[in-house]
C-alpha cells in the first residue's frame, strides 16, 4: 500500500461520508455501522487476499461489501468504481424525490 493508494482512500471514505451526511439530510434512517470501512490486509503466507470491506446501509444494494483482489490498488479500483456509481445514483434519486 503506496501513500497514494493510502490518500485515494482517505478520499474515498471522505466521499463516503460526504454522502451519508447528505442522505441524513432527507432521509433520518440509518444504521450506527454506515460508513464504516476496514481493510484485510494478507498474511505471511500470501494465501489470504487483500479485501476493503464497507458497512453501509443507506448506500448501494445491500449493506455489507467485500472487494478482494490480489493488490491494495486492485481492490481500491473496484471500490472506487462501484461506490460512486452508488453515490451517483442516490444522489440522482434524492434529486428526484
Amino acid at each position: 500500500m503506496t501513500l497514494d493508494q493510502t490518500d485515494r482512500f482517505m478520499c474515498l471514505r471522505e466521499r463516503t461520508f460526504k454522502f451519508i451526511r447528505e442522505y441524513l439530510e432527507k432521509e433520518p434512517h440509518c444504521k450506527m455501522y454506515d460508513g464504516e470501512f476496514s481493510i484485510v490486509f494478507p498474511n505471511y503466507f500470501g494465501n489470504i487476499p487483500w479485501i476493503i470491506k464497507l458497512s453501509c446501509y443507506v448506500l448501494g444494494p445491500a449493506r455489507h461489501y467485500d472487494w478482494i483482489g490480489d493488490s491494495f490498488e486492485e481492490c481500491l479500483d473496484k471500490a472506487e468504481k462501484d461506490i460512486d456509481q452508488w453515490i451517483k445514483e442516490e444522489q440522482e434519486w434524492m434529486l428526484e424525490g
